[in-house]
């Protein structure tokens, strides 16, 4: 007596779907998750690289022109201290219609700007645009004395999740 195999009864074709279904529902969730966290990342990395150029571009200054020199700094747009600048830098974009996930410099407000692909990981005081960093080169004194010359933001921002992925087993 044979028996005929006509391949999967729809039972077991359902069953594989619904399989294939949730493993993509979970590497769905799984790749949001990196992508959020290499914006994270992308972003301190980036205001680390800045703050690194200022520090070597504030000591050719100072022993060039000395000290009085770094006041040139003040309000300038530090994406200038790289070169080349990051692959999302929108140079001077009207700030309003620059795209999620790049940088662009308002030479009007003296400001540097991050606009958020993923604006819910960040916390930030400022509701009036809660989806953008802002940064701003400063130098500040305090009386004719130097006090600091740093890439400051300007509001407080915080990311919601530091690190998703060393939140997994």
């Amino acid at each position: 007596m044979r028996t005929r195999h006509s391949g999967a009864s729809l039972l077991e074709t359902l069953l594989v779907l619904a399989l294939v279904l949730v493993f993509m529902l979970l590497a769905s969730q799984r790749i949001i998750e990196l992508r959020q966290s290499a914006e994270r990342v992308g972003v301190q990395h980036t205001i680390a690289t800045l703050q690194s150029a200022l520090g070597t571009q504030m000591a050719v200054i100072a022993l060039q022109q000395g000290l009085p020199g770094l006041a040139a700094l003040h309000h300038s747009n530090p994406m200038d201290l790289l070169d080349p600048p990051p692959v999302n830098y929108t140079a001077e974009y009207p700030p309003q219609d620059a795209p999620p996930g790049s940088w662009v410099f308002d030479p009007q407000a003296s400001q540097l700007i991050y606009r958020l692909r993923y604006p819910q990981l960040l916390f930030s005081s400022d509701t009036e645009q809660p989806d953008r960093i802002r940064l701003q080169l400063q130098v500040r004194y305090q009386g004719d004395q130097l006090q600091r010359v740093a890439i400051e933001p300007l509001h407080d921002y915080r990311w919601l999740v530091e690190d998703t992925l060393s939140a997994r087993p």
